[in-house]
């Protein structure tokens, strides 16, 4: 009998997500048995819920917004992504039940931020906006690629030192508050690492002063994503600036492939994927 592949993406909320397109479109592509499911937990459920759903049969967990940080305690294995970035966004159950904990949003992010700079030279300052698991993931992979200069923006102090912490408190990271990261500083790359576009529509006063700030010279990294032919909060702020940018589709499909990897040792062609994402189309 052929093994099923239960998989699913975790987090709050989660309807938004193009994940079961994308890992149903490889698990037919391959000829695997199983499905990709969505599941939305509460914050005061989590941990028994994702108890629950490992006892009931998933091989395979993504993780998002806002648990990246709130899993380590069910994971019996880091892999060297998960250790570096102190985040997870991705968990496998072995059949002897062990379960492994993984980020594979670090090799999503630095191969998109490749493509974004399409050959330029890595230099200048980067602003990280956020301080969740999605930033870490960003912060890490800046440095990894050479950034001169990483500034976390965000509203927590306390969450930025803990991530300068945990990136080893380089001279080249430091942190601002949203309300004061403004200077005469055009950064050379943006980042949106916060949920704006997945729960808030509309970007914030700050964010709208930053990329008037920065237009139209600094690139632009958003994240989040969108259904096409539709544009999130970030990046329809920078078209109109005339910023260039992407949005995290490519990064989520990326992050798919090293996720379908870690699960079923089988590496989908991003082909697969983009062709399953571009058939989607946005109900009117």
């Amino acid at each position: 009998m052929s093994r099923y592949f239960r998989l699913g993406l975790i987090g709050h909320p989660v309807a938004h997500s193009l994940s079961p397109v994308l890992h149903t479109a490889a698990l037919e592509h391959f000829g695997l048995s199983g499905k990709y499911e969505l599941i939305d937990i509460r914050p005061e459920d989590l941990k028994v819920r994702v108890t629950e759903l490992i006892a009931n049969g998933f091989v395979g967990l993504n993780v998002t917004v806002p648990y990246k940080q709130e899993l380590f305690s069910l994971a019996d294995s880091l892999t060297e992504e998960a250790s570096l970035t102190q985040a997870i966004n991705c968990m496998k159950v072995l059949p002897s039940g062990t379960v492994v904990a993984h980020n594979t949003d670090l090799g999503g992010f630095m191969q998109s931020l490749i493509t974004l700079n399409a050959g330029r030279p890595i230099k200048g300052a980067a602003y990280v906006l956020g301080t969740g698991g999605a930033a870490r993931a960003a912060a890490h992979g800046l440095m990894r690629l050479g950034y001169d200069e990483i500034v976390i923006v965000g509203r927590n102090k306390e969450k930025a030192e803990a991530l300068i912490k945990q990136l080893g408190k380089p001279d080249n990271v430091s942190f601002r508050l949203v309300d004061n990261c403004l200077n005469n500083e055009k950064p050379a790359l943006i980042v949106n690492a916060t949920d704006i576009g997945v729960i808030d529509k509309e970007l914030p006063p700050w964010a709208k002063d930053l990329l008037a700030l920065s237009a139209p010279e600094s690139l632009l990294f958003d994240m989040v994503y969108a259904k096409r032919p539709n544009l999130t909060p970030f990046m329809r702020h920078a078209k109109v600036l005339g910023m260039t940018g992407i949005d995290g589709l490519e990064m989520l499909i990326e992050q798919a492939v090293l996720s379908f990897v870690f699960w079923t040792a089988m590496n989908c062609p991003q082909d697969i994927m983009r062709k399953a994402v571009g058939e989607i189309t946005v109900e009117s």
